[in-house]
């Protein structure tokens, strides 16, 4: 069954919103006046997360779970407490949501609106390295439905995505407690902490076999991270599902063979781009393309070492800039290439997506 064909209108809602999505990225970027560009990112984020946040509990595989565990966090309950069984963090906040809002799908909307504003706000942030209306068009076609489902795991990835700021500030400290909180809301954040060695592996001058040290240190706690969190009494609060970069792509219909090797190709041009200083901040693009070379690495070593691949949603994910960078290097035929490759492997993985309705997207439904 094509869900696309079957459910047209639902289709054309989500195309509206990613041309809207876009359009309004597009104005801000491209404004003059700071409250313009304001106002446009604000209407961006509510667009954004009114669509998340007001669906139906139909909308979405595991939209009922977590309206069953914020029912249960209401102080008028009476019966199994489901909220208990995720992260502390993520209980706590649901308790506070729901005891303010009343309603489980305003909890939902205001999860939504945490996700997406720390997400668009750091894309926003370091817009002067790429195109941030390209960068929003990746994310809407690549990752924001998996938003609906995995909701919790994307909202500590915000935290982490939006934490990155504290790293190239050098202010290590304060990245650690940023991921130790996005941990307390989803317990596999905490590998977000190697990303802090790749930092210093790029900011500082060091001889080779303190780099071979790093680097080894960083493999080696991506294939026991299970283990790691078992030791610190994380990986009881972990869900038991294969994420997005385990799959191969979000229930998108190409295998993982095929999008590892494409994946594993991209990160392999962009060194060969940083080598020819094609990028605008070198630093910086090194940083991206090692941390996207970690989550390509998690991939593999999801099939050898169970959970151990949960570590590629949070340093795959910034493949986001990554792409939107390439399409800014100088060699104009290159860049117009690279453009229409990007746009047609995203619309077609989001076509894909929708087609199967694998993550519950269609039909779409408001809650009330």
């Amino acid at each position: 069954m094509n869900f696309v064909f079957a459910y047209p209108y639902s289709a054309m809602l989500y195309l509206l919103i990613l041309l809207v999505s876009v359009l309004f990225s597009f104005i801000a970027q491209n404004s003059k006046h700071k409250i313009i560009s304001n106002l446009f990112l604000f209407l961006l984020i509510l667009i954004l997360s009114s669509l998340a946040g007001l669906r139906d509990i139909s909308v979405g595989k595991d939209t009922w779970a977590y309206i069953r565990a914020i029912n249960s966090a209401s102080n008028s309950y009476s019966g199994e407490l489901f909220f208990t069984y995720f992260e502390f963090g993520f209980g706590v906040l649901i308790k506070i949501l729901i005891a303010i809002l009343r309603e489980p799908h305003y909890v939902i909307l205001f999860i939504s609106l945490i996700t997406n504003t720390l997400i668009i706000k750091t894309l926003w942030r370091y817009r002067q390295n790429y195109s941030f209306s390209f960068s929003v068009f990746l994310y809407y076609t690549l990752y924001y439905f998996e938003t609906f489902n995995i909701l919790r795991q994307y909202l500590a990835l915000s935290i982490i995505f939006w934490g990155i700021k504290f790293l190239f500030e050098k202010k290590y400290i304060k990245f650690v407690i940023v991921t130790l909180v996005a941990s307390s809301v989803h317990g596999a954040a905490i590998i977000a902490i190697t990303f802090l060695p790749i930092h210093i592996l790029v900011e500082k001058k060091m001889m080779l076999k303190h780099k071979i040290l790093i680097l080894f240190s960083i493999i080696g706690f991506l294939f026991f991270s299970n283990y790691i969190m078992d030791l610190i009494g994380l990986s009881s609060t972990i869900e038991k599902y294969q994420t997005f970069y385990i799959k191969g792509g979000a229930g998108k219909s190409l295998n993982f063979g095929l999008f590892f090797i494409l994946r594993l190709l991209i990160i392999i041009f962009s060194f060969y781009v940083l080598k020819k200083n094609g990028f605008k901040n070198y630093k910086f693009s090194k940083f991206i393309i090692l941390v996207n070379l970690l989550g390509t690495t998690a991939t593999m070593s999801g099939y050898i070492i169970p959970y151990a691949g949960r570590v590629g949603t949070y340093a795959a994910f910034f493949e986001i800039i990554l792409w939107s960078q390439l399409t800014q290097i100088k060699s104009k035929e290159l860049k117009f290439l690279l453009k229409v490759f990007f746009i047609t492997l995203s619309l077609y993985l989001l076509y894909s997506s929708l087609k199967g309705s694998t993550q519950g997207h269609m039909p779409y439904k408001v809650f009330f």
